[in-house]
């Protein structure tokens, strides 16, 4: 689980990297990323009910991308809000495929220093 410290939990926050950040896009999931200006790279996800009607196939994707993204964060530059959104075909996506698609988006960014 991605520490607290490490979380992007403001509304405001979240909503001001989605409308001013550069966004990235893969089949499975969208990256939107700003910098912040402070001393800590914060995460947000999101998984609307577009995505999915249930809960669990919602949760199950904000979990796998939560795990994903936990693996990196140590090597993810300092000083970023990142936003991922899940896309529908996330569900019933393999769990290699959406770890590639992230490593991808985090590479593209150039916010990720090494992969």
């Amino acid at each position: 689980m991605l520490s607290k410290a490490f979380r992007l939990k403001h509304k405001k926050d979240i909503e001001k990297a989605l409308k001013e950040g550069r966004g990235f896009f893969s089949v499975f999931v969208i990256l939107k990323a700003l910098e912040n200006g402070q001393n800590q790279t914060r995460v947000g996800f999101i998984c609307s009910k577009k995505v999915s009607p249930k809960a669990v196939l919602r949760n199950k994707a904000k979990r796998q991308t939560t795990n994903i993204v936990e693996k990196y964060i140590s090597q993810v530059r300092v000083g970023y809000d990142l936003v991922f959104i899940c896309k529908r075909e996330i569900i019933g996506a393999d769990f290699e495929q959406i770890k590639m698609a992230v490593e991808r988006l985090l590479k593209q960014s150039g916010i990720c220093k090494k992969i």
